[in-house]
């Protein structure tokens, strides 16, 4: 038996694959780098934040031990940062200097790959508890709350 298609009827098809979650995945493009994997990153850089959020981070992903993380911009495999307006090729600059991030929102985090520069992972905790049980997180349990979630979904992805 012989299928013939036309263009509309393969996109049909490709979208009921993806529907499905059938169809296959495409290769990386020449000169495009592999978007990496939760479980390929070794080595975080954690990008300065308001409110000293990145050293809270840095502190929790240090006790934990899994990942190294890293004060050079240049060895990190992966970004972790409150915001995803992060240029990392600036941050790889020479020249760049370490400001913080001009996020206003508290709880969330971006794992951002150096490679592709796309978010490979990312969690948004809730800044508050409810009023009877205190009101506001501290940037401290936050910053415990996004590695625990870092954590979980490491485990989840089978690592």
């Amino acid at each position: 038996m012989i299928f013939r298609f036309t263009g509309l009827s393969l996109i049909v098809l490709a979208g009921i694959g993806n529907l499905l979650g059938i169809c296959a995945q495409e290769p990386a493009s020449e000169g495009v780098p592999a978007q990496a994997s939760l479980a390929d990153v070794r080595i975080i850089y954690v990008v300065p934040m308001r409110q000293n959020m990145d050293q809270l981070l840095t502190s929790e992903l240090v006790k934990w031990g899994h990942y190294q993380v890293t004060i050079n911009p240049r060895q990190a495999d992966a970004f972790l940062s409150d915001n995803t307006l992060v240029s990392i090729q600036e941050w790889l600059k020479q020249e760049a200097g370490a400001r913080r991030t001009s996020s206003r929102l508290r709880g969330t985090a971006f794992l951002i790959d150096v490679r592709s520069e796309k978010v490979i992972w990312s969690t948004s905790k809730k800044p508050s508890g409810s009023f009877l049980s205190g009101g506001d997180k501290s940037n401290r349990e936050l910053a415990a709350e996004i590695v625990d979630q870092l954590r979980e979904d490491l485990k989840k992805s089978g690592r």
